[in-house]
């Protein structure tokens, strides 16, 4: 008799319960991850620093899946990893690939692996295995360190600095296993989504030499050859508006958002009834010059408000069709700990260098879905130090 295969608990997991969100969503809030800023420069700046001798970053991809590695430990587990410095015996690269890719399939095809073990399945269970280990390893380290900590009296000292691991199990709408359901599902989602947002972005601003000196130009204006804070990154008006065109042009998510209807509703005309599934379009959306003219061009432009380089119809104005992160309480649950990583690192690299295109990188980046958008070629670049 066959026996359904249940696949590793994982990216798919929910926290479906309105408590156990409203909690992880106060902790998520921008004001929450502000305080993990001084915790991000260093890892940005040890990053930026391996390029010096070099002037060349190769396969763009694997470097920022350890960036985001190394970053994502941090905020989850309070802890270098080793990723950047070569002491950590962990590359979560092909792991990464192979559990996203078999996601993806296993929505769109015919699922045996459901009765029996398919080599898909196995190469699944493998790479989320690995990932999963390792991230419930850090989290159980930084719990008996805590632990610790609280018998000899010096907790309180050592949470001066944020903890959001602390955060989280101390919060009174979280349980234990919630918590690390969470923890988990945030430390490997955004290891790749965030590595391969970064990768387009970057291809962007180097392809585009006159965007990005503009960037470079409100860099030099806000922080000079500083550090960001609170108040600096609040005035990075380009930079955002950047982070914003490239999401829309390479849209991280296949499809967008599904919804299932609680009640009856009329959207335009058409009566849905209570328990239908609605898929909201949002990637054709943003490709559509219904919305968006010009929309296979890059112009960061059309998200700044009163810029008058572009003209209405270029410019941004439809609030809900551009929604990479979702909206509401079942968005991105890492959104805004990811666009604030993309922000410091990004301000870091055109900081320092000009990015330019490597000779055999093509202008069009070709992407695949293996629930995010990643390229299908490696992407290189060439730096030249700023004066």
């Amino acid at each position: 008799m066959a026996v359904e295969a249940k696949p590793p608990n994982c990216l798919l997991s929910s926290l479906s319960e309105s408590k156990a969100r409203s909690g992880r969503n106060q902790l998520m809030r921008p004001t929450s991850l502000t305080s993990y800023l001084p915790a991000q420069t260093p890892i940005a700046d040890e990053f930026i620093a391996q390029y010096e001798n070099t002037m060349e970053i190769n396969d763009c991809l694997r470097a920022l899946v350890k960036f985001s590695t190394e970053s994502l430990g941090m905020l989850c587990f309070n802890t270098r990893l080793g990723c950047l410095d070569g002491t950590a015996n962990l590359d979560f690269v092909e792991d990464l690939g192979i559990f996203f890719r078999s996601i993806d399939e296993s929505g769109r095809y015919i699922k045996p692996y459901r009765y029996f073990r398919t080599p898909l399945y196995n190469k699944f269970e493998r790479a989320a295995d690995n990932m999963y280990r390792v991230a419930r390893e850090e989290m159980q380290k930084a719990l008996d360190k805590m632990a610790v900590l609280e018998k000899v009296g010096k907790l309180e000292e050592y949470l001066k600095e944020p903890n959001f691991l602390h955060s989280l199990i101390s919060h009174p709408d979280m349980t234990h296993g919630k918590a690390q359901s969470l923890i988990l599902d945030l430390f490997v989602g955004g290891i790749d989504s965030t590595s391969n947002a970064l990768t387009f972005l970057w291809h962007e601003l180097a392809l585009h030499q006159d965007k990005q000196e503009r960037l470079y130009q409100e860099i030099r204006n806000v922080i000079g050859n500083g550090n960001h804070d609170v108040n600096s990154l609040a005035k990075m008006f380009y930079l955002k508006a950047c982070v914003k065109e490239s999401l829309r042009k390479n849209y991280p998510v296949g499809i967008g958002s599904i919804r299932r209807l609680t009640e009856d509703m009329i959207v335009g005309g058409y009566q849905i009834p209570k328990g239908q599934d609605v898929l909201i379009p949002l990637r054709n959306m943003c490709q559509d010059a219904k919305y968006y003219k010009n929309p296979d061009k890059f112009i960061p432009e059309r998200f700044l408000r009163g810029d008058q380089s572009v003209d209405e119809e270029t410019r941004h104005t439809e609030p809900f069709v551009h929604v990479p992160f979702g909206f509401g309480p079942r968005s991105c649950i890492g959104q805004r700990f990811a666009e604030s990583d993309m922000f410091i690192i990004t301000t870091k690299l055109f900081q320092a260098y000009n990015v330019s295109l490597a000779p055999e990188i093509p202008e069009k980046l070709e992407f695949i879905y293996r629930a995010f958008a990643c390229p299908t070629t490696k992407v290189n670049f060439l730096l030249r130090k700023r004066n």
